[in-house]
Order: structure tokens, then C-alpha cells, then sequence
């Protein structure tokens, strides 16, 4: 009986990861051709198998993402990559700031848990762990200069600066292959496979995983035409300009 409450929770997990993901791909607006190239690549990547197969909450994420900025909670059960897109808009960062000092005082100060991350247990244990935190600040926060007001280009570059990352947390980025051109898709969809050398070369294969950000990044921006790509420069919701 139990196992079939299990079976039954998994099966809703992924029903909401799968409709999540659609319905991030429609909201692109791909035509018919892409569309198909961009639900391949997707339903065929590691990163899409391996959520789907883990049957994590990441779905919930992906959902939260798509009712921003109401959904800011959802997307904080997950900060590692979605918790960037909620520098996009000064609506989904008030939000989120008022949730965090609820969680603050219904919790405690809960970010002393990330601790945990950087001690030598946790490298030794959590190979497949590939965030480059901190020398990764210094490429997140150039590609985010270029990146104002645009979701998907902050969780990419944003997944640079965590100081924890698997790389199934790309998940979130999975719809964006439907704003790339095909041989961008091609990249990024192969560029997925990269941390399976692990298998043959050692862990130190495994770090490969973090090129996503990059195959993402310069895959959704130069897909775009130059003169909808975002301006260079400060986030909108600042109330001062350089």
C-alpha cells in the first residue's frame, strides 16, 4: 500500500515536470520546425532523463517559474539555477525578498546549512558536484551584465556564481533550446553528454557538466537578432543608472 503511494507521488512529480516544461517551450513560441528539433533535444539530453528518472521536486520549480511573481517560493525550493530569474523583474525580486524574511522568522537564518558546501567532506563525497564558486563569479557577472530582463540568460549565467550545482539543476533551462538556432541546439544537446567521460577518465570529468552555462548562454543570446538581444548594463528595478 505504501508502495503505491510512492508510485503514485512519482507519477504526479513527473506529470508536473513534463507540463512545466511544455508549457516553458510554448511560452517561447517556436514555430512547428523548432519546436520538434527543441522537444528532441530536450526529451533526449541526460539532464531531462536523469531528473525525470531521480523524480525530484524540480518540477515544482519549473511551475513556480511559470506564475512569477507569486511563484517566487516554488522556485526557492531549487535556488540553484531558477533562483536567478527572479532578477529579471523588480516585481519578482520584491516578492522574493518578502518571502525570505518570512522564511527567516518561521525557520531561522536557514543559509548557515550552506555551509556545508565548501568543506573537504563534502568534495570527497559529492563528486558530481560541479559549481566553480567562487572564481565563477567573475564570468556570471559579465554574462549577467548582458543579460538584464531576460530569464533564461540570468539562470544561465547565474549558474556559474552557485556554490552548489548537479547538473541535472539545468532542468529550468531545458525549454530554452526552443529559442536557439539548430546548430546552437546541436552544441548544447551534445555539450550534456560531456560529464558521462567520468565513466572512463575519472571524476575530474565531471566539472564538464558547468559548460552548460555557456552552451546555454551564447546558445540563447547569439540565436537572438541583435536588436532584441538585452542592452548591456544595470537591471531595470535599480533606482540608479551607470
Amino acid at each position: 500500500h505504501q508502495g503505491g503511494r510512492l508510485s503514485g507521488a512519482r507519477s504526479r512529480w513527473t506529470g508536473i515536470r513534463l507540463l512545466s516544461l511544455g508549457l516553458r517551450v510554448y511560452r517561447n513560441k517556436p514555430r512547428l520546425p523548432v519546436l520538434l528539433a527543441a522537444m528532441f533535444f530536450m526529451a533526449t539530453s541526460p539532464i531531462t532523463i536523469w531528473m525525470l528518472h531521480l523524480g525530484n521536486v524540480d518540477g515544482l520549480v519549473m511551475l513556480g517559474l511559470l506564475v512569477l511573481p507569486i511563484g517566487a517560493p516554488l522556485v526557492l525550493i531549487k535556488p540553484q539555477v531558477a533562483s536567478f530569474a527572479l532578477l529579471a523583474k523588480r516585481s519578482s525580486l520584491i516578492f522574493t525578498a518578502l518571502w525570505l524574511l518570512l522564511s527567516f522568522v518561521i525557520w531561522g537564518f536557514w543559509p548557515v546549512t550552506w555551509l556545508k558546501f565548501f568543506t573537504p567532506e563534502w568534495d570527497m563525497e559529492w563528486v558530481q558536484d560541479i559549481a566553480l564558486f567562487p572564481w565563477g563569479l567573475i564570468p556570471a557577472l559579465v554574462m549577467m551584465w548582458f543579460s538584464q530582463g531576460d530569464e533564461d540568460l540570468l539562470m544561465a549565467a547565474g549558474s556559474l556564481a552557485s556554490p552548489h550545482l548537479f547538473l541535472y539543476h539545468f532542468i529550468v533551462l531545458m525549454p530554452a533550446f526552443a529559442r536557439m538556432r539548430y546548430a546552437w541546439m546541436v552544441v548544447s544537446w551534445l555539450g550534456s553528454f560531456l560529464f558521462l567521460l567520468a565513466n572512463w577518465y575519472g571524476d575530474w570529468a565531471w566539472p564538464l557538466g558547468i559548460l552548460m552555462s555557456f552552451f546555454f548562454w551564447f546558445g540563447i543570446y547569439f540565436s537572438m537578432p541583435p536588436e532584441k538581444r538585452p542592452k548591456p548594463g544595470l537591471p531595470d528595478w535599480l533606482p540608479f543608472r551607470f
